[in-house]
């Protein structure tokens, strides 16, 4: 079975492209996430991956729509693939099922490793250039409480469901600091354990 996965975004002109695009690509079923409604959350692609058999295929318009960062594509193209299943992206009529040597499919897996140890090479790097002039390693201390407090508030909100409502750049302009500002301050908070924000 074909199945098509849609994602709206507050910019997309005609909403209802993604659906005629699915539809022309021979898919049997259609489930779309309004990001309008759902914010970074995406209940349907969720529910789209739980009935996804082995032989099925996984049809997006484009990589976008299914994740908007590289560890949540990593992982959502793990899932997929661990099924059993295969994925079509239409603008760059990428098959996974047609692809023997698997590249793209090590390709996608391969750049949570690179993010990582990028990750990695600069804490190192920084922390030793902070080390050699005699400065405290990390980042300084965030100060305005109230800012703290507001995308604090806006992270934490969830629906009936348990979805995250809004993403990395609704609560940066709705707390008007940068993006930057709110990774730090998301940062601090999973310390505590709470899972990162999806962009």
């Amino acid at each position: 079975m074909r199945i098509g996965y849609g994602r709206i975004y507050p910019t997309d002109p005609d909403p209802e492209e993604q659906h005629e695009a699915l539809t022309e690509g021979d898919c049997q079923r259609i489930l779309v996430d309004d990001a309008r409604e759902t914010g970074a959350a995406q209940p349907q692609l969720t529910r789209t991956l739980e009935v996804l058999a082995a032989g099925d295929t996984l049809v997006v318009t484009s990589l976008d729509r299914l994740a908007r960062h590289a560890t949540a594509l990593v992982d959502h193209v793990t899932a997929i693939d661990d099924r059993g299943a295969h994925l079509h992206i239409l603008d760059k009529q990428i098959h996974t099922g047609q692809d023997p040597e698997r590249i793209f499919l090590r390709t996608i897996q391969s750049l949570d490793d690179v993010n990582t140890t990028g990750r990695s090479q600069r804490i190192r790097s920084g922390i030793k250039k902070a080390s050699s002039t005699g400065r405290r390693p990390g980042r300084p201390p965030i100060k305005n409480s109230k800012i703290l407090k507001v995308v604090m508030d806006l992270y934490g909100a969830a629906d009936e469901h348990g979805n995250r409502l809004y993403t990395v750049t609704e609560i940066a302009q709705r707390a008007r600091v940068s993006r930057a500002t709110v990774y730090r301050y998301i940062d601090l908070y999973n310390d505590t354990g709470r899972p990162a924000l999806e962009n």
